[in-house]
């Protein structure tokens, strides 16, 4: 008689939650519960109606009961971690997936939700789940990119390019293996192999701003500063209020001479991102470039403002200090950037002005 009753309200209960009354159905699973109080699956239907309904303590409460009554219920389990996710709770739905790694320690879905997680605060960590579903999947593309990406999160890009290669070399038709393969090889200074995987990774997109953009900044390191401007109009063409394009494009006509429309550019690009120290910087080059010296040391004390770690920003206050020969101020700021740099040769072009200043 209480198995017929229970087969009733299931019914009816799944009815409604099918329908969108959850609360209807959270009724009907009271009902049950109060007959079947031990029966885990009831609580799951609770708990996922509760999450319908977005009253998440309760849900919370629900998945875990039936996580209790049955341990191995692997979807009270990736709810529950959704759920967490939904609200913010990163840590306790780390904690819910390594619980299901501690009963099903090869459970691929597991291990590949917890490298997610873990590739977006903690990416030194979404190796090893990575390379452990991929022991599980070894032709997956998705987690040979996924681990590619984790190592180049990590500034370990050598050893990121074999996977994005394998992943290319199983899919050769997927614009962001080709595109993350590009941005690995601008990190290694390699740019002449990233400008062929950027026009790769365009060659398969829809038209993709952000590829033009990556691919103008391989041409201007290679001094290819004529392509590079054509790039960067072809990204502005698909975006034209793409800031970091704007900026871009603004700082290689700064250094072919081409001040004025630098700052036309650069001026957009604040107007788009006024919290953005690069192009008041970049401005302030072209304003000291072209002697108008109070619109230059504006911008670029508003660039240190906004970032006080760039060193390119100091150097520029440097050449202003320079320009007024107030030697003390120069030096100080050549100073600074020489040790905020961590580029070599912008190091040797710091020590160079530093020569020139003690010199005289």
């Amino acid at each position: 008689m209480k198995k017929d009753k229970i087969l009733v309200l299931e019914k009816e209960a799944q009815l409604c939650f099918e329908l969108g009354h959850y609360d209807k159905a959270i009724s009907k699973l009271n009902r049950i519960l109060e007959i079947a109080p031990n029966e885990a699956r009831y609580y799951y239907l609770s708990g996922l109606s509760h999450y319908k309904l977005k009253q998440y303590s309760q849900a919370i409460e629900y998945f875990k009961i039936c996580i209790i009554l049955d341990r191995s219920h692997l979807n009270a389990y990736y709810t529950l971690a959704n759920l967490y996710l939904d609200i913010d709770q990163k840590n306790e739905a780390i904690d819910t997936y390594q619980r299901v790694l501690t009963y099903f320690p090869e459970d691929l879905d597991a291990n590949i939700s917890l490298a997610e997680i873990h590739l977006q605060v903690a990416p030194a960590k979404s190796i090893r789940f990575y390379t452990k579903a991929l022991a599980q999947k070894p032709d997956s593309t998705y987690i040979l990119n996924n681990l590619g990406v984790a190592y180049s999160k990590c500034g370990r890009d050598h050893e990121a390019l074999p996977y994005f290669l394998e992943a290319i070399q199983l899919n050769p038709s997927d614009a962001v293996y080709y595109s993350n393969l590009g941005a690995t090889y601008i990190a290694l200074k390699a740019y002449k192999e990233a400008t062929i995987a950027y026009h790769k990774a365009i060659s398969y997109a829809a038209p993709n701003a952000d590829y033009y953009n990556y691919l103008a900044i391989a041409y201007s390191k290679m001094g290819e500063q004529d392509l590079a401007i054509k790039t960067y109009q072809n990204c502005l063409a698909i975006d034209p209020k793409h800031q970091i394009a704007l900026n871009n494009l603004g700082y290689v006509y700064s250094k072919i001479g081409k001040y004025q429309e630098g700052i036309v550019l650069l001026t957009d690009a604040i107007t788009i991102s006024p919290n953005e120290p690069f192009p008041y910087n970049n401005r302030g080059y072209c304003y000291l470039s072209l002697g108008n010296l109070p619109a230059a040391i504006q911008d670029i004390n508003h660039s240190i403002t906004l970032d006080s770690n760039n060193a390119y920003a100091y150097r520029n206050r440097a050449l202003y200090y320079k320009t007024l020969g107030q030697k003390e101020a120069t030096i100080a700021d050549l100073m600074m950037a020489r040790r905020l740099s961590v580029d070599e040769v912008f190091k040797n072009e710091l020590n160079l002005l530093l020569d020139e200043c003690y010199r005289t």
